[in-house]
């Protein structure tokens, strides 16, 4: 309730934001952070009552707006000395009793979800009860109760795949360290990998982070007299066909915006674009005796595509060879793989990323590494840049 600042979001439309209207597509929403004086904190009283308060409960104050000043922060704070180490939010300089205007003459209308813990968790086909009671019709003008009847008994429900995600109650050991982790935290980006869950849980409708990675500025990088806390947070996103493409300049603030609010304050976070590296597939194999080799090495670029699939691909992530064989020669029918190359696919007219790539100056030990540079390694188009061939023994 403390927090005078929260998240707000507005359309990307041309008039909202007319520089960044042209990234509708892929970022529907901008977000913004907005002030807001009505706030409130919810606590339950029992297991059957939450409480929801506005301000202080009290209507005696008059202090329910107050503008911040420097007599707030800093080395105005008008009380004592020994006060100076006095923690603050850097989203509130507020100092309130009240912490916000309580609502009046307004109905407040509140919708919420309730769940019964890990018996929810109900296998698949087990909802099948219809409540009929609660089945109506829009339309009441029917030919007669024999038609509703017919209808109502033929209406069936049943829940094709297992219900998930419920839990009980935190125990009493899970709440002390969840209460020691969020007091040391304060909901702050404290680690690098705290950075990368935060980039990739920002809601979708401000733009979706795709794949993120974190590391220190370079020192070659790195702006004379720059803070030794800088980092920089490579980002790529996916287009409507689910391939690899940068971010773009409204997803990019977007996310600056929402990581604003986590950021610790010696950090200085930039936001970059990795490398796209496409590359091709190709492996020769032997097929035993007595199987089709068709069959058989279609199942093989089945395997790969598998491999590849780019939602299992990190940035930075190499490729190890060695990984490719074993796929391989676990497929029955399989003899012998006989050979494996990774080639670059590059250029725009071709509809392949930009940047070329040496690959075999990049393998070592059969591992194809990347570059300093962050990047990813991507198949793009599977159908066509997977080929393998059945050789002879």
């Amino acid at each position: 309730m403390a927090q005078d600042t929260v998240f707000d979001s507005i359309k990307n439309t041309n008039v909202n934001d007319p520089n960044l209207s042209q990234y509708e597509g892929d970022t529907p929403y901008l977000l913004q952070l907005k002030q807001v004086q009505r706030r409130f904190a919810t606590r339950f009283l029992n297991k059957t009552t939450l409480q929801v308060q506005f301000g202080s409960g009290t209507n005696t104050d008059t202090d329910e707006e107050i503008l911040p000043n420097t007599d707030n922060v800093g080395l105005g704070l008008p009380f004592e000395v020994d006060k100076l180490t006095t923690a603050f939010s850097p989203t509130n300089f507020i100092f309130t009793k009240n912490y916000g205007i309580a609502p009046n003459n307004t109905t407040i209308t509140m919708r919420y979800l309730t769940g019964g813990g890990v018996v929810s968790n109900v296998p698949q086909n087990t909802i099948t009860q219809v409540y009929n009671s609660n089945i109506q019709f829009l339309n009441y003008n029917l030919p007669n109760s024999s038609t509703a009847d017919a209808v109502f008994g033929s209406f069936a429900v049943n829940n094709a795949a297992a219900a998930n995600g419920g839990g009980d109650g935190d125990t009493d050991q899970e709440i002390r360290q969840n209460a020691s982790s969020n007091y040391a935290t304060q909901l702050r980006n404290v680690t690098q990998n705290d950075y990368l869950v935060r980039a990739l849980s920002m809601p979708a409708k401000y733009g979706m982070i795709s794949k993120a990675y974190i590391e220190p500025t370079k020192a070659q990088n790195a702006q004379s007299g720059a803070a030794a806390s800088v980092l920089d947070l490579y980002v790529l996103s996916y287009d409507n066909n689910s391939k690899l493409t940068n971010a773009s300049l409204a997803l990019k603030q977007n996310l600056s915006t929402y990581l604003s609010q986590y950021r610790m304050v010696n950090d200085s976070i930039n936001i970059k674009d990795a490398f796209i590296i496409n590359i091709g597939v190709n492996f020769d194999i032997i097929v035993l005796p007595n199987y089709n080799s068709n069959e058989i090495l279609t199942k093989c670029i089945v395997a790969l595509r598998d491999f590849f699939a780019i939602d299992k691909w990190q940035i930075n992530e190499p490729i190890v060879l060695r990984d490719l064989y074993v796929i391989l020669d676990q497929i029955e029918g399989v003899q012998t793989v006989k050979n494996i190359t990774i080639s670059n696919k590059n250029g725009e007219a071709l509809g392949y990323s930009q940047y070329a790539y040496d690959v075999a100056g990049a393998t070592n030990s059969n591992v194809v590494y990347p570059s300093l540079d962050p990047m990813i390694f991507e198949v793009k188009y599977p159908n066509t840049d997977i080929q393998g061939r059945v050789v002879p023994l």
